[in-house]
Protein backbone atom coordinates (compact mmCIF):
# COMPACT_ATOMS: atom_id res chain seq x y z
CA UNK A 1 0.00 0.00 0.00
CA UNK A 2 1.50 3.18 -1.26
CA UNK A 3 1.04 6.94 0.43
CA UNK A 4 2.06 10.07 0.05
CA UNK A 5 4.51 11.71 2.31
CA UNK A 6 6.41 15.20 2.69
CA UNK A 7 10.23 14.74 1.46
CA UNK A 8 13.39 16.24 2.99
CA UNK A 9 15.98 16.14 0.09
CA UNK A 10 19.23 16.36 2.27
CA UNK A 11 23.08 15.54 1.24
CA UNK A 12 23.03 12.42 3.92
CA UNK A 13 21.32 8.65 4.25
CA UNK A 14 19.32 8.02 7.17
CA UNK A 15 19.00 4.26 8.15
CA UNK A 16 16.09 3.13 10.22
CA UNK A 17 16.93 3.72 14.07
CA UNK A 18 19.55 6.14 13.21
CA UNK A 19 19.41 10.01 14.78
CA UNK A 20 19.31 12.88 12.86
CA UNK A 21 19.92 16.20 13.80
CA UNK A 22 18.18 19.08 11.69
CA UNK A 23 18.47 22.86 11.87
CA UNK A 24 15.13 23.92 9.70
CA UNK A 25 15.39 26.99 8.79
CA UNK A 26 13.67 27.38 5.13
CA UNK A 27 10.10 28.34 4.97
CA UNK A 28 8.96 25.71 2.73
CA UNK A 29 10.25 23.29 5.58
CA UNK A 30 9.56 25.08 8.68
CA UNK A 31 5.89 24.91 7.04
CA UNK A 32 6.41 20.99 6.37
CA UNK A 33 8.03 20.40 9.84
CA UNK A 34 4.78 22.41 11.28
CA UNK A 35 2.74 19.92 9.59
CA UNK A 36 4.03 17.25 11.03
CA UNK A 37 4.16 18.39 14.42
CA UNK A 38 0.81 19.30 14.58
CA UNK A 39 -0.40 16.04 13.16
CA UNK A 40 2.44 13.86 14.70
CA UNK A 41 3.22 12.61 11.56
CA UNK A 42 6.38 11.53 10.06
CA UNK A 43 8.35 12.27 7.04
CA UNK A 44 10.78 11.40 4.13
CA UNK A 45 14.31 12.09 4.27
CA UNK A 46 16.20 11.08 0.80
CA UNK A 47 19.13 11.31 -0.91
CA UNK A 48 19.94 14.53 -2.71
CA UNK A 49 21.35 14.16 -6.45
CA UNK A 50 22.47 16.33 -8.86
CA UNK A 51 19.67 15.36 -11.30
CA UNK A 52 16.65 15.17 -8.57
CA UNK A 53 16.77 12.40 -5.53
CA UNK A 54 17.19 9.44 -4.85
CA UNK A 55 14.80 6.33 -5.60
CA UNK A 56 14.82 4.91 -2.35
CA UNK A 57 14.72 7.36 1.49
CA UNK A 58 13.99 6.42 5.11
CA UNK A 59 10.89 8.11 6.73
CA UNK A 60 12.18 9.98 10.33
CA UNK A 61 10.33 10.53 13.08
CA UNK A 62 10.49 14.32 15.21
CA UNK A 63 11.60 13.01 18.48
CA UNK A 64 11.89 16.15 20.12
CA UNK A 65 12.32 20.05 19.17
CA UNK A 66 15.86 20.59 21.19
CA UNK A 67 15.31 24.88 20.20
CA UNK A 68 12.75 27.27 19.34
CA UNK A 69 13.60 30.50 17.80
CA UNK A 70 11.73 34.03 17.57
CA UNK A 71 11.99 33.78 13.49
CA UNK A 72 10.47 30.25 13.06
CA UNK A 73 13.55 27.99 12.72
CA UNK A 74 13.97 24.81 14.82
CA UNK A 75 16.05 22.98 16.12
CA UNK A 76 14.77 19.39 16.31
CA UNK A 77 16.37 15.53 16.71
CA UNK A 78 14.59 13.20 14.32
CA UNK A 79 15.50 9.38 14.06
CA UNK A 80 14.99 6.98 11.32
CA UNK A 81 11.93 4.66 10.65
CA UNK A 82 11.19 2.63 7.90
CA UNK A 83 12.44 2.66 4.21
CA UNK A 84 10.61 3.47 1.16
CA UNK A 85 10.88 3.38 -2.28
CA UNK A 86 9.68 6.68 -4.47
CA UNK A 87 6.55 5.34 -6.77
CA UNK A 88 5.71 9.31 -7.48
CA UNK A 89 7.43 12.73 -6.83
CA UNK A 90 4.31 15.66 -6.34
CA UNK A 91 5.28 18.98 -6.53
CA UNK A 92 1.99 20.52 -5.54
CA UNK A 93 3.40 21.73 -2.61
CA UNK A 94 5.92 24.39 -1.67
CA UNK A 95 7.69 21.25 -0.35
CA UNK A 96 8.49 18.05 -2.22
CA UNK A 97 6.22 14.90 -1.68
CA UNK A 98 6.10 11.71 -3.01
CA UNK A 99 3.92 9.06 -3.11
CA UNK A 100 6.13 5.96 -1.47
CA UNK A 101 6.13 2.53 -0.89
CA UNK A 102 7.26 1.51 2.23
CA UNK A 103 9.68 -1.67 2.74
CA UNK A 104 9.49 -4.16 5.12
CA UNK A 105 12.97 -4.78 6.12
CA UNK A 106 13.60 -8.98 6.53
CA UNK A 107 15.38 -9.39 10.06
CA UNK A 108 17.38 -12.62 10.01
CA UNK A 109 20.24 -14.47 10.94
CA UNK A 110 23.08 -14.30 8.63
CA UNK A 111 24.29 -17.23 7.02
CA UNK A 112 27.51 -19.30 8.93
CA UNK A 113 29.71 -18.26 5.87
CA UNK A 114 28.65 -14.51 5.87
CA UNK A 115 29.54 -14.17 9.38
CA UNK A 116 32.49 -16.11 8.94
CA UNK A 117 34.17 -13.50 5.93
CA UNK A 118 32.65 -10.57 8.11
CA UNK A 119 35.21 -12.18 10.92
CA UNK A 120 37.94 -12.96 7.94
CA UNK A 121 37.58 -9.16 6.86
CA UNK A 122 37.48 -7.65 9.64
CA UNK A 123 40.83 -9.25 11.10
CA UNK A 124 42.53 -8.28 7.74
CA UNK A 125 41.34 -4.84 8.02
CA UNK A 126 42.69 -4.85 11.75
CA UNK A 127 46.13 -5.77 10.11
CA UNK A 128 46.82 -3.36 7.50
CA UNK A 129 45.53 -1.02 9.99
CA UNK A 130 48.53 -2.25 12.76
CA UNK A 131 45.38 -2.74 15.28
CA UNK A 132 45.30 -5.17 17.96
CA UNK A 133 41.74 -6.32 18.40
CA UNK A 134 41.48 -6.79 22.67
CA UNK A 135 38.42 -8.78 23.21
CA UNK A 136 39.37 -8.93 26.89
CA UNK A 137 36.55 -6.54 28.10
CA UNK A 138 33.84 -8.57 25.98
CA UNK A 139 33.69 -11.90 27.98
Amino acid sequence: MSSLIALFPLEVVLFPGTPLPLHIFEPRYKEMIGECLAHGSTFGVIRALEQGVSDVGCTAEIVTVTKEYPDGRLDIVTEGRKRFEVLHLNQERSFLRAEVLLIEDEPGIPATEETARAVQLHSEILTMAGAIQDLSAAD
